[in-house]
């Protein structure tokens, strides 16, 4: 699934019990975590329903047991555990002991009030693995990497209709000889053309051009 399809499932409130985003594009994934925590849990319930790990710092059976507690004063709680090194074929050496076998044995059956979020960072992962297997079989699995040619218009284009405005295919072109595929660069551009052309109008060449 795309990082785009997956953050429109989630302002649409459908929210995945388990979640397994992987890649070296670090604005992918920080916009699918801002996406599921504003639309997973309550605003006035993230101090208590939400828990942010680093799994360099904390074994993943502890994660999983949190995942398995019940929510404090709420109907949800969001857990996002990150740098799931032990993923990797050859996990840097660490004092941490995990445990790949219990997360296994909790995404096959998840607790139905918990959102457990599983992020590897990295450029590659070993997906021989029976762990990387099974998150990508029964997770909702995003692969937030570089942006290629084949998909770079498209997120512009979504970019820029969640900005108000509307752009041809002649000036996504020029947005990707002049900026690049770095995903942060195309936001930040985007939302100053889009401030400058006005909400409802179209980017024409002119505008990219002076901007």
């Amino acid at each position: 699934m795309s990082y785009l399809a997956c953050i429109e499932e989630m302002k649409k409130g459908k929210i995945a019990p388990v979640y397994y985003f992987h890649g070296t594009e670090t604005y992918m994934i920080e916009a699918l975590k801002q996406a599921l925590i504003s639309n997973g849990v309550e605003q006035e319930e993230q101090d208590t329903n939400l828990s942010i790990y680093d799994l360099e710092e904390i074994s993943i059976q502890e994660v999983v047991t949190d995942a398995e507690t019940f929510p404090f004063l709420g109907e949800r709680k969001i857990i996002i555990a990150t740098n799931a090194d032990f993923l990797k074929a050859k996990p840097a050496k660490s004092e941490i002991e995990h445990q790949p076998e219990v997360l296994i044995d909790y995404i096959q059956n998840p607790a139905p009030y918990s959102v457990l979020v599983i992020i590897a960072p990295y450029e590659k992962v070993d997906e021989r693995k029976k762990i990387v297997k099974q998150l990508k079989k029964a997770a909702k699995t995003v692969a937030c990497d570089p942006l290629k040619e084949w998909n770079i218009q498209e997120v512009i284009g979504t970019i820029a209709k969640e900005h108000g405005v509307s752009i041809s295919d002649e000036v996504m072109t020029y947005f990707v000889n002049e900026i690049g595929t770095n995903l942060m660069n195309i936001h930040s551009e985007m939302e100053k053309i889009a401030l400058y052309v006005g909400e409802g109008n179209a980017i024409r060449l002119e505008d990219a051009e002076l901007l």
